[in-house]
């Protein structure tokens, strides 16, 4: 605990590389302005288990991916009160979580971060992962997905308490989930974000068995389709208490735009004061 690294540099791990470690402890550390040529420019950890990482910052580093952090091929771990700020990676601007099962993160904060995909976070192949109180706000990712957090190939995963405000992508400025499946997502607000694209506040794409709850899109706008929500080609969804306000779109959907997807169940579902340039300001739903 206690530990300081700052303006250092590395292939691995700019400021700290953890590998086959068990039992672990690491808190209290700031890492500011460090860099990796490949993974992890603040930290990096890999293949360990049973690890905690708590209240540590990481500014102002950069990676190809995880400018912040880089995790890969862990397991029961828990992360929380983790800050990310100003982070750049072409993958997972202020954290990168790859082929990592049975893991915690709490009380994660990204600001200023940004990549081609997952400006905030990018989380990957993981399994049985649980993600809470998690809060992006200004992160961009403005040649791929994910200006907030990208989810690729995710299963049993859990995701309440987030918050997207400012972020921006080509495609889903707060949030996008793709190829996921056996997803719980519950209590997300995403807030004058922004798609070059589609999906400006949220998006759910090639997925199957998601549930979506009290899941808010505010003042979120896209280039195509799906001011706030644009769910496509997408099985077994359903949405409860799911609000799009104030949302726009410059082609179809201002509020929601679903397309190409079975088995979608809406309730309790409101659209107020969106619109679109072209067909369904609040709702376009079409089969192709």
């Amino acid at each position: 605990s206690g530990v300081t690294a700052s303006g250092c540099s590395a292939e691995y791990g700019g400021g700290l590389l953890i590998e086959y470690c068990d039992s672990m402890s690491l808190s209290d550390m700031t890492v500011s302005d460090c860099s990796s040529s490949v993974n992890g420019g603040a930290i990096y950890v890999g293949e360990s288990h049973y690890m905690s990482l708590s209240g540590v910052t990481a500014s102002g580093s950069s990676a190809d991916y995880g400018g912040g952090f880089f995790i890969t091929f862990c397991e029961s771990m828990v992360v929380s009160n983790i800050t990310m700020s100003d982070c750049y990676g072409t993958e997972g601007g202020g954290c990168y979580i790859t082929q990592s099962d049975s893991m915690s993160l709490s009380n994660i904060t990204a600001s200023g971060c940004s990549a081609s995909y997952g400006g905030g976070c990018y989380i990957t192949s993981s399994d049985s992962i649980s993600l809470s109180g998690v809060t992006v706000s200004d992160c961009s990712a403005n040649l791929g997905f994910g200006g907030g957090l990208f989810g690729y190939i995710l299963d049993s995963v859990s995701l309440s308490g987030v918050t997207a405000t400012g972020s921006s992508a080509d495609y889903g400025g707060g949030v996008v989930i793709y190829a996921g499946s056996s997803m719980i997502i519950s209590n997300i607000t995403t807030a004058g974000c922004s798609a070059g694209s589609g999906g400006g506040g949220f998006m759910i794409e090639e997925s199957d068995s998601i549930s979506l709850a009290g899941v808010t899109a505010s003042g979120c706008t896209a280039g195509s389709n799906g001011g706030g929500f644009r769910i496509e080609n997408s099985n077994t969804i359903s949405l409860s208490g799911v609000t799009a306000s104030g949302c726009s779109a410059n082609s179809k959907g201002g509020g929601y735009y679903i397309t190409g997807s079975d088995s979608i169940s809406l309730a309790g579902v409101t659209a107020s004061g969106c619109s679109a340039s072209s067909n369904g300001g609040g709702f376009h739903i079409t089969d192709s």
